[in-house]
């Protein structure tokens, strides 16, 4: 057993904590009973003495009060009883409840140099899961280690059973309320690395931990890993072969120990580095747990001192074993030596495993930095960039198509596209899955090898950005530093050459089709703004991308231009005016087909505002406005007995239009219908008093 200042390492004083139970050899035993009403060591200045290293504690709990000091758990009665215990020898004492005791939960504790308390074991009382069995199980056995001479106090008390989610009201204490618990010294050597400076040295690559935490006690000063650890602890210390990250993974079924990290610090301090400390729970129940698998960063040459303790649903009468593994750094985890890529496309299997945080890394916080790798991207030019670990998107390049005179087909094209304690206890904070991280920067400057960058944009599995420059920086990380590999696909997409009024497109003097693309597009100092009214709310406040093309009417007459692709996030506006004049709108739509009229060899601009993300494709017909074939009206009588004349038109047909009715061919007066956009037919009222008259079907005004 040792009890010593440690150099100027540790600074902070330690109290030991509980375990569980091994075999114990049963020797002479102290019984004290309290038969009824308020037991004789109900109270902390009334605890009863007793000495040597093998005894038995028993009391009727049922008369027992609680001290206001005492701290109040809800799984606890507080109906205690003390008994004041001086350690003949240092070692480790072992604790167990009687299989015929009721439900009990034993606490230690031992007073400092101010006579101030300090917990140095107790009871773990496991939280149980399920709707009809208890929900709180307090371990049956325990442990803790006591230096010869040193006094502590021991405090039972009992434990609720069939406390259901709060809801129902807690079991009373029966009468009699026997406790009984059996304490014994174990007979067992410490390990040689239970003391700080005496830590095993770990000689390689991928070292094994293995041993048990049962005689593992704490020094005096000694940094704790976690403030609920149990404070039994072994220490090993590792120098790592080179830069990377190491990974101490625990085999087993048990509750693991929990694992702390540190390295030296000035004045030979020690600098925590990470441990694996998180909290499980469910709907009803928390408490600290350890995880199985704990990563940290590593330098080359640098001393990592690895410190085991646990929790206290940890059963430190098991062993454990653990593995250290090494894996060093890939060659572009820092930024002054990235990986190369350049052209239009680029494809490569990416990982961060391994990758560090560098001193020096630009990062975003919260999302990259801790363990980036990088890449350098030479652009052939300007445009808009996607870097994404699916397929990128591939945006249409120009193209036209001549029709027939009678515009061909018409039409759009539309993308569409058990109880609440029964839940079983999980991680609450469990390290997120790997998601690649992707963030962007452009370089602003350099000092020496590394450049200075400043951060653009970031994303998980894909990022889109406009860039001016040719050179571009990509960071790949994974959430809060968890590492994975993934597929990264870089794709450029150019400005499109007719990005200006100035570099139209010249189309033919005929009915076309006409494809491109406002992806990549910019908006250029004092380029026309489609009207306003056609917008969508807020849409005027966005990028304008703005791709543009010149047309000259083949013929006169009623012209339509219709949206196949892009309608909704793109404004289609017809231009009067030539290439080198003034231009003023003549129609407009941002969804809807728009009509125009123009006469022949007149030229016209045809401008496409992209006004939604990154824009997209477009296709759009310029055509003729041509009436549809009417058949003849069939007569049709309503449920009310009107008459009227239906007339069948394509359910396709989109644009507007008027009827008209005559009386003599040359007076002619609107009708309204039933029409409109998609059903198929109107209805046209029989008006009996007025005899035999025309009717004439003709396109609305553009």
């Amino acid at each position: 057993m040792r009890q010593r200042e440690f150099p100027a390492v540790f600074n902070t004083r330690i109290h030991l904590g509980e375990s569980s139970w091994i075999q114990i050899l049963l020797g002479l035993a102290l019984t004290v009973w309290s038969a009824f009403g308020k037991p004789t060591n109900d109270d902390l200045d009334q605890a009863t003495e007793i000495r040597g290293s093998t005894f038995v504690l028993a009391a009727n709990l049922f008369g027992a009060t609680g001290q206001s000091f005492e701290p109040n758990a809800p799984e606890l009665y507080r109906q205690t009883v003390w008994w004041r215990w001086t350690a003949p020898n240092s070692g480790i004492y072992a604790w167990r409840t009687s299989t015929h005791s009721q439900r009990t939960a034993v606490t230690i504790l031992e007073a400092d140099g101010l006579g101030q308390f300090a917990l140095l074991a107790a009871t773990y009382v496991r939280p149980a899961t399920g709707l009809f069995i208890d929900n709180f199980a307090p371990d049956p056995q325990g442990s803790f280690a006591a230096l010869g001479g040193h006094t502590y106090w021991i405090r039972l008390d009992g434990v609720r059973g069939g406390v259901f989610d709060g809801t129902f009201p807690p079991d009373p204490l029966i009468e009699p309320y026997q406790v009984s618990v059996e304490f014994q010294r174990l007979d067992l050597a410490p390990q040689v690395n239970d003391s700080f400076q005496n830590r095993h040295l770990l000689t390689n690559t991928s070292p094994v931990l293995a041993g048990t935490l049962l005689t593992a006690t704490a020094e005096i000063g000694e940094p704790a890993a976690h403030e609920a650890s149990v404070k039994r602890t072994l220490w090993w210390e590792w120098v790592a072969p080179g830069r990377g990250t190491a990974t101490l993974e625990f085999a087993g079924t048990n509750a693991p120990p929990l694992a702390a990290i540190y390295r030296r610090a000035p004045w030979q301090l020690l600098d925590p580095v990470a441990t694996s400390a998180t909290v499980f729970g469910n709907s009803c129940a928390r408490f600290w747990h350890a995880r199985g698998k704990l990563d940290f960063d590593t330098e080359a040459g640098e001393a990592y001192l690895l410190q085991l303790d646990a929790f206290p649903d940890c059963d430190l009468s098991q062993s454990f074993s653990a593995q250290l593994q090494f894996q060093p750094a890939p060659v572009n985890d820092l930024i002054s030596n990235p990986t190369e890529v350049s052209g239009l496309d680029w494809s490569l299997e990416s990982s961060n495993e391994g990758a560090t945080l560098s001193t020096g890394d630009p990062s975003v916080p919260g999302q990259t930095g801790s363990s980036s790798v990088w890449y350098h991207w030479h652009l052939p030019g300007p445009g808009l960039i996607q870097v994404t670990t699916n397929e990128p998107t591939r945006f249409a390049e120009l193209g036209v198509e001549v029709l027939p005179p009678d515009g061909g087909t018409s039409g759009s094209v539309w993308t569409i596209s058990i109880g609440p304690c029964g839940d079983p206890f999980a991680d609450l904070y469990p390290p997120p899955p790997f998601m690649p991280v992707i963030a962007l920067f452009r370089p602003i400057g350099s000092v020496g090898d590394q450049p200075t960058l400043d951060f653009q944009v970031q994303g998980t599995n894909e990022i889109w950005a406009e860039l001016t420059t040719t050179n571009a920086w990509l960071q790949l990380d994974g959430p809060q530093g968890v590492t994975g590999r993934a597929r990264l696909n870089g794709h450029l997409t150019p400005s499109p050459s007719n990005d200006a009024l100035s570099r139209a497109e010249p189309l033919p003097s005929a009915p076309v089709r006409v494809t491109g693309r406002s992806a990549g597009a910019t908006a250029e100092i004092g380029e026309r703004l489609p009207p306003p009214d056609i917008l969508p709310h807020g849409s005027e406040l966005l990028p304008r991308r703005t791709v543009w093309w010149r047309w000259k009417a083949p013929a006169a007459g009623t012209w339509v231009l219709r949206v196949e692709v892009g309608a909704g996030d793109h404004a289609f506006v017809v231009y009067r005016g030539g290439e080198s004049g003034e231009i003023a709108p003549v129609a407009a739509t941002f969804q809807q087909p728009a009509l125009f009229r123009a006469a022949a060899g007149e030229e016209l601009q045809i401008g496409v505002f992209g006004v939604a993300g990154f824009g997209g494709n477009i296709a759009f017909h310029l055509v003729p406005a041509l009436l549809p074939k009417l058949g003849p009206p069939t007569l049709e009588r309503n449920v009310l007995g009107e008459t009227s004349w239906r007339f069948e038109i394509p359910p396709t047909w989109d644009l507007p239009f008027e009827v008209e009715t005559s009386p003599d061919l040359r007076v002619w007066a609107p009708v309204i219908t039933d029409w409109f956009r998609g059903a198929g037919a109107f209805h046209l009222p029989i008006e009996t008093e007025n005899g035999a008259r025309f009717i004439r079907f003709r396109l609305g005004p553009p």
